[in-house]
Protein backbone atom coordinates (compact mmCIF):
# COMPACT_ATOMS: atom_id res chain seq x y z
CA UNK A 1 0.00 0.00 0.00
CA UNK A 2 1.18 3.40 -0.66
CA UNK A 3 -0.53 6.20 1.86
CA UNK A 4 0.48 10.18 0.86
CA UNK A 5 -0.05 12.70 3.84
CA UNK A 6 -1.51 15.43 2.61
CA UNK A 7 -1.25 18.07 4.72
CA UNK A 8 -3.28 21.82 4.31
CA UNK A 9 -3.03 24.73 6.31
CA UNK A 10 -5.76 27.28 6.13
CA UNK A 11 -5.10 31.20 6.28
CA UNK A 12 -6.86 32.42 9.24
CA UNK A 13 -7.13 35.92 9.58
CA UNK A 14 -7.97 38.44 12.59
CA UNK A 15 -10.55 40.71 10.91
CA UNK A 16 -11.15 44.87 11.90
CA UNK A 17 -14.14 45.62 13.05
CA UNK A 18 -16.15 47.36 10.67
CA UNK A 19 -16.84 50.49 13.21
CA UNK A 20 -15.83 50.83 16.55
CA UNK A 21 -13.87 48.31 18.63
CA UNK A 22 -13.00 44.55 19.34
CA UNK A 23 -12.29 42.81 22.16
CA UNK A 24 -10.42 39.25 21.69
CA UNK A 25 -10.93 36.98 24.70
CA UNK A 26 -9.43 34.07 25.94
CA UNK A 27 -8.49 32.04 28.58
CA UNK A 28 -6.56 28.89 30.51
CA UNK A 29 -7.53 26.29 32.89
CA UNK A 30 -5.74 24.06 34.75
CA UNK A 31 -6.84 22.64 38.33
CA UNK A 32 -6.03 25.12 40.74
CA UNK A 33 -4.52 27.84 38.49
CA UNK A 34 -6.52 29.73 35.74
CA UNK A 35 -5.66 32.78 33.69
CA UNK A 36 -6.94 35.54 31.08
CA UNK A 37 -5.88 37.51 28.44
CA UNK A 38 -7.77 40.23 27.07
CA UNK A 39 -7.39 42.33 24.11
CA UNK A 40 -8.83 45.83 22.64
CA UNK A 41 -8.60 47.26 19.23
CA UNK A 42 -10.23 49.90 17.51
CA UNK A 43 -11.47 49.47 13.38
CA UNK A 44 -8.15 50.40 12.29
CA UNK A 45 -7.01 47.37 14.22
CA UNK A 46 -4.37 49.76 16.29
CA UNK A 47 -4.42 48.78 20.24
CA UNK A 48 -6.62 50.51 22.52
CA UNK A 49 -5.35 48.25 25.59
CA UNK A 50 -4.82 44.69 26.32
CA UNK A 51 -4.42 42.92 30.15
CA UNK A 52 -3.42 39.38 31.39
CA UNK A 53 -4.19 38.52 35.20
CA UNK A 54 -4.95 35.94 37.33
CA UNK A 55 -9.32 34.35 37.21
CA UNK A 56 -10.87 33.68 40.86
CA UNK A 57 -11.01 29.67 40.39
CA UNK A 58 -13.45 28.43 37.94
CA UNK A 59 -14.76 25.23 37.93
CA UNK A 60 -14.30 23.81 34.72
CA UNK A 61 -11.75 25.35 31.62
CA UNK A 62 -15.56 26.50 29.95
CA UNK A 63 -16.60 28.28 33.31
CA UNK A 64 -13.19 29.92 33.41
CA UNK A 65 -13.77 31.45 29.45
CA UNK A 66 -16.65 32.18 30.32
CA UNK A 67 -15.35 34.57 33.52
CA UNK A 68 -12.82 35.64 31.15
CA UNK A 69 -15.36 37.42 28.88
CA UNK A 70 -17.51 38.59 31.49
CA UNK A 71 -14.02 39.87 33.53
CA UNK A 72 -12.89 41.41 30.41
CA UNK A 73 -16.01 43.20 29.25
CA UNK A 74 -16.20 44.79 32.69
CA UNK A 75 -12.62 45.99 31.90
CA UNK A 76 -13.91 47.42 28.33
CA UNK A 77 -16.87 49.26 29.45
CA UNK A 78 -15.20 50.44 33.04
CA UNK A 79 -12.29 52.17 30.28
CA UNK A 80 -15.31 53.61 28.71
CA UNK A 81 -16.16 51.32 25.59
CA UNK A 82 -19.52 50.49 24.74
CA UNK A 83 -21.08 48.70 21.29
CA UNK A 84 -18.13 46.43 20.79
CA UNK A 85 -17.59 43.14 19.09
CA UNK A 86 -16.23 40.29 21.37
CA UNK A 87 -14.74 37.49 19.84
CA UNK A 88 -13.87 34.01 21.82
CA UNK A 89 -12.37 30.33 20.53
CA UNK A 90 -14.91 29.30 23.26
CA UNK A 91 -17.72 28.61 20.37
CA UNK A 92 -19.69 27.01 23.11
CA UNK A 93 -19.68 29.83 25.54
CA UNK A 94 -20.46 32.26 22.63
CA UNK A 95 -23.11 29.97 21.70
CA UNK A 96 -24.66 30.56 25.68
CA UNK A 97 -23.92 33.89 25.78
CA UNK A 98 -25.86 34.50 22.88
CA UNK A 99 -29.04 32.52 23.80
CA UNK A 100 -28.02 30.08 20.98
CA UNK A 101 -27.28 27.29 23.52
CA UNK A 102 -29.19 26.81 27.29
CA UNK A 103 -26.83 25.12 29.95
CA UNK A 104 -25.55 25.64 33.56
CA UNK A 105 -24.56 29.07 33.92
CA UNK A 106 -28.12 29.97 32.67
CA UNK A 107 -28.51 32.33 35.54
CA UNK A 108 -24.86 34.18 35.45
CA UNK A 109 -25.67 34.82 32.17
CA UNK A 110 -29.60 36.36 32.52
CA UNK A 111 -27.68 39.99 34.03
CA UNK A 112 -24.73 39.80 31.71
CA UNK A 113 -27.09 39.49 28.48
CA UNK A 114 -29.04 42.27 29.50
CA UNK A 115 -25.64 44.60 29.90
CA UNK A 116 -24.07 43.28 27.21
CA UNK A 117 -27.74 44.22 25.18
CA UNK A 118 -27.93 47.70 26.89
CA UNK A 119 -24.24 48.99 26.17
CA UNK A 120 -24.82 47.08 21.91
CA UNK A 121 -22.26 44.28 22.45
CA UNK A 122 -22.23 41.54 19.60
CA UNK A 123 -20.55 38.18 20.19
CA UNK A 124 -18.71 36.14 17.77
CA UNK A 125 -16.36 32.58 17.59
CA UNK A 126 -12.99 33.10 16.18
CA UNK A 127 -10.83 30.17 15.52
CA UNK A 128 -8.05 30.26 18.15
CA UNK A 129 -5.47 31.62 15.06
CA UNK A 130 -7.43 34.36 14.83
CA UNK A 131 -7.57 34.95 18.82
CA UNK A 132 -3.87 34.51 18.80
CA UNK A 133 -3.30 38.12 21.06
CA UNK A 134 -5.43 37.54 23.85
CA UNK A 135 -4.28 33.65 23.19
CA UNK A 136 -0.44 34.81 24.06
CA UNK A 137 -1.33 37.11 26.93
CA UNK A 138 -3.29 34.23 28.73
CA UNK A 139 0.09 32.18 28.29
CA UNK A 140 2.13 34.98 30.50
CA UNK A 141 0.95 33.65 33.20
CA UNK A 142 0.89 36.69 35.76
CA UNK A 143 0.52 36.73 38.93
CA UNK A 144 -1.14 39.90 39.45
CA UNK A 145 -3.32 42.55 36.96
CA UNK A 146 -0.92 43.88 34.06
CA UNK A 147 -2.17 45.94 31.60
CA UNK A 148 -0.60 47.73 28.15
CA UNK A 149 -2.10 51.03 26.40
CA UNK A 150 0.88 51.35 23.69
CA UNK A 151 2.13 48.58 21.19
CA UNK A 152 5.46 48.86 21.50
CA UNK A 153 5.31 48.37 25.42
CA UNK A 154 3.21 44.96 24.74
CA UNK A 155 5.88 41.33 24.90
CA UNK A 156 7.31 40.49 22.07
CA UNK A 157 5.61 37.85 20.44
CA UNK A 158 2.89 39.78 21.04
CA UNK A 159 3.42 43.13 19.40
CA UNK A 160 4.43 41.08 16.37
CA UNK A 161 1.03 38.98 15.91
CA UNK A 162 -0.85 42.45 16.63
CA UNK A 163 1.59 43.95 13.66
CA UNK A 164 0.58 40.97 11.36
CA UNK A 165 -2.86 41.86 11.86
CA UNK A 166 -2.45 45.51 10.84
CA UNK A 167 -1.06 44.48 7.84
CA UNK A 168 -3.63 41.82 7.50
CA UNK A 169 -1.47 39.01 7.29
CA UNK A 170 -2.78 35.25 8.57
CA UNK A 171 -2.34 32.95 10.46
CA UNK A 172 -2.40 29.45 10.04
CA UNK A 173 -4.35 26.86 11.14
CA UNK A 174 -3.51 23.10 10.41
CA UNK A 175 -6.14 21.02 8.77
CA UNK A 176 -5.96 17.48 8.49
Amino acid sequence: MNFRTHTVFKPVKWIKPRCGFKLNVDASYVPDRAFRGAILRNEKGHLIGAISFPLELPRSSLHAEMLAIFRATGWAIDEGYAGFQVESDADEIIDHISGRKSGPWRDELVDFRQMCFRKGMRFRHVLREGNEPAHLLVGLSVAQFTSWANLKFLPGPIRIVVTLNLFNLPSFRYVA
